[in-house]
């Protein structure tokens, strides 16, 4: 097998396990864990957002990690990080044990995440990008499909510690298959944004730090809006009367069609641009926060629908990062993610926050879609103008449009 096949597959992997159970299966423990510790909503979202802000930290950090540590290093820090969260989770006694533990999940999955396995594909895959991204990053969702509904029975029948524990020797065994395959192509890096011996500019030259603003803020706006409502899901159907199991299959099915999803949006994009790709998944969103409000018992129609909604937490911002600034993708990567992150933060503490006031989940998911909603607008209407600008400045200089 050749080396970027199994570059892939090692981070295919890497999202199978690390976060298809890392981060898939943390919505579960909301209410056990609120029930057996006796902390509220609100101090629970703290925890979570303890996460995001380490997922924070380590983006913004994440341009000087990777020139000074190779990429394979940076992937077995996050597996141990991961491990080590859920050892601690499994023995959690009060809230600061349940803090430190979420500080090091949210170190693996940022360690794990987006960021270096674009790194990875990028280097091998420079032309297919979107397609083979999108099936690599469907890895979450086979990992949440099978492995959710495992960490379900597990806490009916013996309890969320032994989920827990059971997760850690997970990552533990998946470790030494991917630190064997995953890798970066060294060899790309050397001809990146190079041709004909040409050094090529960024693509839209005298836009670049109006569209790199127009994409930090579509960042915060979709993680302000998309994750707290996932983390939100197994609670809410729980106070409609569904338990800890049936909640976790529904979660298994959303990241089951997200599979299929994540790769049919990722060659949409390689044919038609990242445009189209998040309009299907923005609208996809906004319908699903809605049913899940006002038709809560259709749970097929809602798992559909925001496998669709979530797609842009994990491929739209490395596909808008390549698509504007391909020389330079991984830093703009870096800094997307971590507005992203300080987004979903901020919509966490919210969502608890409205949780306790009017003890029901509703009027978070209706705000949450219209702040999806407002990413939405954002595309066209920011990013198109943008670039109708920047080709117009360099129409008018007489100078010929690169494109890629």
């Amino acid at each position: 097998m050749n080396k970027r096949l199994l570059a892939a597959a090692g981070c295919f992997l890497c999202e199978l396990v690390a976060v298809g159970v890392g981060a898939g299966t943390n919505s579960l423990y909301t209410a056990p864990v609120c029930s057996d510790l006796g902390i509220s909503r609100t101090g629970y979202s703290v925890s979570v957002t303890v996460i995001y802000l380490v997922n924070m930290l380590i983006y913004m950090l994440f341009p000087l990690l990777m020139k000074r540590v190779p990429l394979r290093g940076i992937f077995a820090v996050g597996l141990l990080c991961e491990m080590t969260a859920f050892l601690i989770y499994s023995q959690i006694r009060s809230a600061a044990t349940l803090y430190l533990a979420a500080a090091f999940l949210g170190a693996g999955l940022a360690l794990l995440g987006t960021v270096p396995i674009t790194a990875v594909i990028k280097s091998w895959y420079p032309d297919r990008q979107g397609s083979v991204l999108g099936i690599v990053l469907s890895g979450s969702g086979i990992g949440g499909a099978a492995l959710i509904p495992l960490a379900g029975i597990l806490m009916n029948s013996h309890g969320w510690r032994a989920a827990a524990l059971g997760s850690a020797g997970l990552m533990a065994i998946v470790a030494t298959p991917c630190l064997l395959t995953v890798k970066e192509n060294k060899q790309a890096g050397k001809h990146e944004g190079q041709k004909d011996g040409c050094v090529e500019p960024e693509r839209f030259p005298f836009a670049d730090r109006g569209l790199l603003t127009a994409l930090l803020i579509y960042a915060f706006l979709t993680g302000a809006s998309i994750q707290p409502t996932y983390l939100s899901i197994a609670a809410h159907l729980s106070e409609h009367g569904i338990n800890t199991q049936n909640a976790s299959a529904v979660l298994s099915v959303i990241c089951f069609c997200a599979l299929f999803v994540k790769v049919l949006l990722g060659a949409v994009s390689d044919r038609f641009g990242p445009y189209p790709a998040a309009a299907c998944s923005h609208i996809g969103f906004i319908l699903s926060a809605v049913t899940l409000v006002f038709f809560t018992g259709w749970l097929p129609t809602f798992e559909i629908l925001f496998a669709f909604g979530s797609v842009p937490l994990a491929l739209m911002l490395p596909l808008l990062s390549s698509h504007f600034f391909h020389k330079s993708p991984s830093r703009v990567l870096s800094l997307c993610m971590a507005f992203q992150t300080a987004g979903i933060s901020l919509g966490i503490l919210l969502t608890g926050k409205l949780y306790d006031m009017f003890s029901s989940y509703d009027p978070a998911f209706l705000l949450l879609g219209g702040v999806n909603f407002a990413a939405f607008m954002w595309i066209p209407l920011r990013f198109t103008l943008a670039r109708w600008v920047a080709e117009s400045s360099i129409w008018q200089a007489g100078e010929p449009v690169l494109t890629k």
